[in-house]
């Protein structure tokens, strides 16, 4: 298997500036930054997160990642079991509806 090690792409985003994209570009990413925040927010509230935050409390996945909605610290596999946690269809197809 060849690698395409030209970094292209790693250049290309390091030298774009916000304004070389057009209006429609620009419009979507904040839409995609809202439905973002949309799910984090109302996701901290589910029965599923606070399963996950409850699954890396007793597994011990305690460490020094924060996790949104929580006081805790957790370690890398705590922190991903608890975050996976936000993208719960309801939650995800919820914000949808209101965005």
């Amino acid at each position: 298997m060849d690698f395409n090690l030209d970094l292209k792409l790693e250049k290309f985003i390091s030298e774009s500036t916000l304004e070389q994209f057009p209006d429609a570009i620009k419009n979507r990413v904040k839409m995609c930054l809202i439905d973002l925040l949309c799910v984090l927010i109302l996701g901290t509230q589910s029965k599923q997160y606070k399963v996950g935050i409850s699954i890396a409390q007793q597994m011990g996945f305690l460490g020094n990642i924060s996790v949104f909605g929580t006081d805790d610290t957790y370690n890398l596999l705590g922190a991903l079991i608890i975050i996976m946690r936000l993208s719960n269809e309801k939650i995800v197809k919820f914000c949808h509806s209101v965005l």
